[in-house]
């Protein structure tokens, strides 16, 4: 039971080693990494500190139409994204000046790992119903086709993309 109890000091004593050597972004990365399908920790860990929210972040975002009717609020923060020609367009359809202006903290759209477009579809149908009261195809069709570009012009690396007709 002695060698035990000295095996495992030696091992928290390593940790430590690491953590004032500098390797906790390190294994603080790998310990999040294990939060990555629990949404609601990963909420939690973004407001810890800057490094946690760095860490989290990413994660967050690689797949954020996953569940369209909770997760179609992202679909703002993309449109911040959009060139000016393109936000212009969706200002001439109705869509406020506010929902496309913001300051974003992250290249969100460069974290984006998984797009199925039927999930994207839904979620944009959930978000003009939500937060613009209306439900224009042509709208509709115009989001997402701009996510899309979005996407391509801040170089998400995919994953998975699924497509659906």
């Amino acid at each position: 039971m002695k060698a035990n109890s000295h095996f495992l000091y030696r091992q928290s004593d390593m940790a430590c080693s690491k953590i004032f050597s500098g390797n906790l972004p390190e294994l603080l990365y790998e310990i999040i990494q294990n939060f990555r399908k629990d949404l609601s920790t990963l909420y939690s860990c973004i407001l810890v500190n800057r490094l946690w929210c760095r860490l989290a972040i990413p994660l967050l975002w690689e797949d954020p139409f996953s569940v369209p009717a909770h997760h179609y609020r992202c679909i703002a923060t993309y449109l911040c994204f959009l060139n000016e020609d393109n936000k212009a367009k969706l200002i001439e359809y109705g869509i406020s000046n506010n929902v496309l202006s913001s300051n974003t903290l992250f290249n969100y759209p460069s974290f984006i790992k998984n797009l199925d477009t039927n999930k994207i579809r839904r979620s944009i149908i959930y978000w003009m119903r939500a937060l613009l009261d209306i439900t224009d195809d042509m709208i509709g069709y115009l989001v997402y086709r701009s996510l899309f570009e979005v996407f391509i012009e801040n170089e998400g690396n995919l994953h998975t993309f699924e497509i659906y007709q």
